[in-house]
């Protein structure tokens, strides 16, 4: 896709899968599978489906029904340039080009960089950093239009999750980096040609190089 086009499409992707507040029936999961490649699952759990009613909203009392680790340490993301977070050799080892910086988002709170990659048909990472809530809604009942699962990166807690109802086209592994704050890795591909758990292998390698590199930017 072409620049334009992918930056209009990771806004807008990101804007639905952070809506506080679903339609009954449309209400996200987070649900236990075999870890990604890189991976190990911290729990294995099922979140219950909420009440039924018209409208389900995440309130202060409500919290994620699977319990998410403690950082190694909180690593504040405020001030990062994402593009940084993929370095030269990063980039050979992930198959991407070079990185380009997408416009700040003031309604995600969000610095964004992307990179295409793979032989035709491609793909493209994004790397977001987001400090307008941490993972807490990918993992909460009605936080979040996404079937989600609690991964481990590095030693930090990270909601892998995928738009729900939709295969096979994108996989995010967002990590728990501090509070409030998130470090978003996200593959998107054409519909068809790669098979979820493939993007969520990518996305994975993706979050392990992107937290690597912000460990030694902030020391």
């Amino acid at each position: 896709m072409s620049s334009r086009r992918g930056w209009a499409a990771v806004v807008a992707l990101s804007a639905v899968l952070l809506t506080v507040g679903c339609d009954s029936g449309s209400t996200g999961n987070a649900t236990p599978g075999p870890p990604a490649s890189g991976t190990t699952a911290t729990e294995e759990t099922t979140i219950p489906q909420p009440t039924s009613g018209s409208r389900t909203r995440i309130t202060p009392s409500r919290a994620p029904s699977v319990e998410i680790p403690p950082r190694p340490r909180a690593i504040p993301i405020v001030g990062v340039d994402p593009c940084a977070l993929v370095t030269s050799d990063q980039q050979r080892e992930l198959r991407a080009a070079a990185p380009w910086r997408a416009p700040y988002s003031e309604k995600l709170k969000a610095e964004s960089c992307l990179l295409n990659a793979g032989a035709q048909p491609r793909f493209t990472y994004y790397v977001s950093l987001t400090t307008r809530s941490g993972i807490e809604p990918f993992l909460t009942p009605g936080g979040a239009n996404t079937d989600a699962r609690l991964v481990n990166i590095g030693g930090y807690g990270a909601a892998e999750y995928k738009l729900m109802g939709v295969e096979d086209t994108s996989c995010d592994v967002s990590i728990d980096i501090a509070p409030g704050q998130q470090l978003e890795n996200r593959v998107d591909a054409v519909t068809g040609y790669y098979k979820q758990a493939q993007l969520c292998q990518f996305a994975t390698q993706l979050a392990h190089a992107t937290l690597k590199t912000l460990q030694a930017i902030r020391p």
